[in-house]
């Protein structure tokens, strides 16, 4: 699982355990040069802090106010952004692209704890009604009923780490993958080795440090990395 996204969903169910819903951002699809990709998220409490992004900055000011509306009502939203005469100047993407989102209210902090006790899981939502749902191959939890053609068109996109939009009994179904992240293992505690760790750790790597000599693998040198 990428950092940010380990980072979002603590976030998330803190909120939750402490009694505020929260609203879940997704990008749902793209158009032309979008700043973030399909499968982004942005969170929100009803306290208004958030974390995340669905566009890199352009647009989440908007996004959140939308978030409040469905929190205190409880039925999604899809909200379409882009560049266009009226909106150019306040919600348009400077990349010139356009996005789509599905705004969902979250109210169980237990589905949150599935998506990080059971990774690679992955998340379901109907876009029609908000309806969630966690499920892989030995866990299945939340509002949908995630049968084994949910967990069919899951398992290409866990194998890719790609969200994607499907049709799954008539209703439109997003589904985010959750998964793992790649495991990146430096040989060699030299000078170059700090800034590749960090940048790597920026990129969602689980990154080890492996070297046999003492005084290059410190703490001081490889802060809050694992050393070997």
């Amino acid at each position: 699982m990428l950092n940010d996204d380990l980072h979002l969903l603590e976030r998330v169910q803190s909120w939750l355990q402490r009694g505020h819903p929260v609203a879940l951002a997704f990008t749902l699809r793209t158009w032309g040069s979008a700043p973030r990709p399909v499968g982004s998220l942005l969170a929100i409490s009803n306290s208004g802090e958030f974390e995340g992004s669905v566009s890199g900055g352009c647009v989440e000011n908007a996004v959140i106010e939308e978030a409040e509306e469905v929190i205190r009502s409880g039925t999604p939203k899809t909200l379409s952004y882009g560049v266009t005469d009226e909106t150019a100047w306040t919600l348009g993407l400077p990349c010139g692209g356009t996005i789509d989102l599905l705004v969902i209210r979250l109210n169980d902090h237990r589905l949150v704890r599935a998506i990080l006790d059971h990774t690679p899981v992955a998340l379901f939502a109907r876009v029609s009604t908000g309806d969630v749902a966690v499920g892989n191959a030995t866990h299945r939890s939340g509002e949908l009923l995630v049968d084994d053609t949910h967990l069919e068109a899951a398992a290409p996109l866990l194998a890719q780490g790609r969200t994607a939009l499907q049709e799954i009994d008539g209703h439109e179904v997003l589904i985010r993958p959750f998964v793992r992240p790649w495991r990146l293992l430096i040989v060699g505690a030299v000078h170059i080795a700090q800034p590749l760790s960090t940048m790597a750790q920026l990129a969602g790597f689980n990154v080890a440090v492996i070297d046999p000599r003492p005084p290059y693998l410190t703490a001081d040198r490889f802060p809050d990395l694992e050393r070997v």
